[in-house]
């Protein structure tokens, strides 16, 4: 048990850098817990809308319907006021005959066989709310208070693991937006990885390229025309890697 949930944790936090991961990873989670799926979503309250998913085993036309018509539903009920981590039992939060008379119910839990869910919300703020959902079927019974202590012990590897995650994708957009800015400049911009390879070439840069020098993009990396030039530039390179000053190269072209 304990080498199984070992590679739970380690699935989880494959999603920091691969987010479709959390498909296999929630489908692993559901197995781990005897239940049939798992979702993990993030909803905008302004906006009254499902953000995005991912769906571990979830029928993709629940998921369709619960997005077009269902924003407003018991489960979101349940989870307002409560601090991410909290775990919530539907079962044990809602009386089942009340859940069973409304039209999610009718449209998104009972038609794909779902009659017991569990919420866990991993981050909660003013406006918006990421959470994890588990589903069980009428055979595979409620959860029970084993279940709650798994999910007690997975919830911070998840809720850390989605943190990064969205730090990671934050910074990807700022580099985005850096390297979309450096695209407008009229001077030739080549930016190096720590190992010396291109990580990106503005159009200007790109342009010289084309035009047969003054620097060209080979290889993965970068070179001036003419050997001594290009031996020039290759030094200055080497010393930034290293952690010098850098320094300036004058090129013809």
């Amino acid at each position: 048990m304990l080498a199984r949930f070992d590679a739970l944790v380690d699935r989880i936090y494959d999603t920091v850098a691969s987010p479709p991961a959390w498909r296999a990873t929630l489908t692993g989670i559901a197995d781990a817990l005897a239940s049939s799926s798992g979702v993990l979503m993030g909803v905008s309250f302004p906006q009254q809308r499902v953000l995005w998913n991912h769906l571990g085993r979830y029928d993709p036309a629940s998921a369709r319907t619960f997005c077009d018509r269902h924003f407003h539903n018991p489960l979101m009920k349940v989870v307002p006021g409560r601090p991410a981590g909290d775990i919530v039992f539907v079962d044990e939060a809602l009386p089942a005959d009340r859940l069973r008379r409304t039209p999610f119910w009718d449209e998104v839990l009972h038609p794909y066989d779902i009659a017991h869910v569990a919420v866990v919300p991993l981050s909660t703020q003013p406006e918006c709310l990421a959470a994890f959902n588990i589903f069980r079927s009428p055979a595979q019974g409620p959860f029970t208070s084993h279940d709650r202590s798994s999910l007690e012990r997975l919830t911070p590897h998840m809720r850390r693991a989605l943190q990064l995650q969205l730090r990671v994708e934050g910074y990807q957009q700022l580099v985005t937006g850096a390297f979309a800015a450096l695209d407008q400049l009229a001077v030739g911009v080549v930016v190096l990885s720590g190992s010396g390879a291109v990580a990106f070439a503005n159009r200007r840069a790109r342009q010289m390229h084309a035009a047969g020098g003054p620097i060209l993009l080979r290889d993965g990396t970068v070179v001036a025309r003419g050997a001594a030039p290009s031996a020039a530039l290759r030094r200055l390179i080497a010393g930034a890697v290293d952690g010098g000053a850098g320094g300036a190269l004058q090129l013809e072209g």
